[in-house]
């Protein structure tokens, strides 16, 4: 009987806790816009009481994890810019997280109820000309699909995307 024991306890003793990844809130995502000329708060999830690093066009912020491990920074407000940037975010003791092409911009958030269903190829011609000029570079699109949940929901299945003449004429006009 001693034996199944001592293996138990070998096995508890060789264990080693593993660290959760640092994940951030859907929108930070290869490709994105941040807002431009406005606090840039930039938030997730990591372990409970670690430290978490975010860096950004020359800033640095830290915060430490809440014991549900949200975390949040605010990055001072920053100019428009068309180069894409890498925002890094570090947990202690875990590889960096690094999401590339970030542009500072205007964001335009557009909610409603049906009327969000309407899309740029229902418009007018003049409308559906403009979007079919061709792929727009700087004019990234994300759309955050439907979902009905009783409970409050931490991710979604969505990715920025550059405009296209296909993809634009899809959007919510």
């Amino acid at each position: 009987m001693l034996k199944p024991d001592f293996r138990w306890l070998c096995l508890l003793l060789l264990a080693q806790p593993v660290n959760a990844e640092v994940i951030l809130a859907p929108l930070f995502q290869a490709g994105g816009v941040l807002q431009r000329e406005k606090p840039i708060p930039v938030w997730g999830k990591a372990d409970p009481g670690k430290e978490v690093t975010v860096a950004f066009a020359g800033q640095t912020k830290k915060a430490t994890t809440a014991p549900n491990g949200r975390w949040q920074v605010a990055l001072d407000p920053l100019p428009a810019s068309a180069e894409g940037r890498t925002l890094t975010v570090t947990e202690a003791g875990s590889a960096p997280k690094e999401i590339g092409d970030l542009l500072v911009g205007e964001v335009w958030l557009g909610s409603g109820q049906s009327n969000m269903e309407f899309v740029v190829a229902q418009t007018t011609p003049e409308n559906q000309a403009i979007a079919a000029k061709g792929p727009v570079p700087l004019l990234r699109l994300f759309t955050v699909p439907k979902a009905i949940s009783n409970t409050r929901l931490d991710t979604i299945n969505s990715k920025w995307v550059n405009a296209t003449p296909e993809n634009a004429s899809r959007f919510s006009a």
